[in-house]
């Protein structure tokens, strides 16, 4: 789980899937894992982008990401 603004810059991320299979990728207004807390989460299969916001938080299972240049 990465904090956006503290751990990384907000802005535009590529995630690609890294095992072979679907990966997760989920934006967080907060730490706390809720369900309520989700801002958007999605499985995906190869890669897709997300944009995330300081003071949000990016957890990606399964894959990594790279900011878009």
């Amino acid at each position: 789980m990465y904090r956006v603004g503290i751990d990384i810059p907000a802005g535009e991320y590529k995630v690609t899937c890294t095992n072979g299979r679907n990966c997760y990728v989920e934006v967080s207004s907060d730490s706390s894992g809720s369900l309520y807390s989700i801002v958007s989460n999605d499985s995906i299969d190869t890669f897709s982008y997300i944009t995330v916001q300081d003071g949000q938080y990016l957890t990606v299972n399964g894959g990594q990401f790279s900011p878009v240049k």
